[in-house]
């Protein structure tokens, strides 16, 4: 995933500090009974019942450092 440099810029990591950090989706890191199968959050894109062109708007960041714990 390639981040906005706008947003790298506001909330960067000096290298000193956490030399490996990188924000990670944690979609890719919940277990796969813990994500939801359906992407059809409404966007005003397409219909909400429309399932033809269904994508993924939203995510969900955290730090490589863990200190996080998925529930749902």
């Amino acid at each position: 995933m390639v981040m906005n440099e706008t947003f790298v810029a506001k909330y960067a990591v000096p290298d000193d500090q956490l030399p490996e950090f990188k924000l990670e989706d944690l979609r890719s890191k919940s277990p796969r009974s813990l994500v939801a199968r359906n992407y059809a959050t409404y966007t005003g894109f397409a219909g909400p019942t429309s399932t033809s062109a269904w994508t993924r708007i939203d995510f969900i960041l955290a730090g490589s450092n863990g200190g996080w714990l998925v529930l749902r």
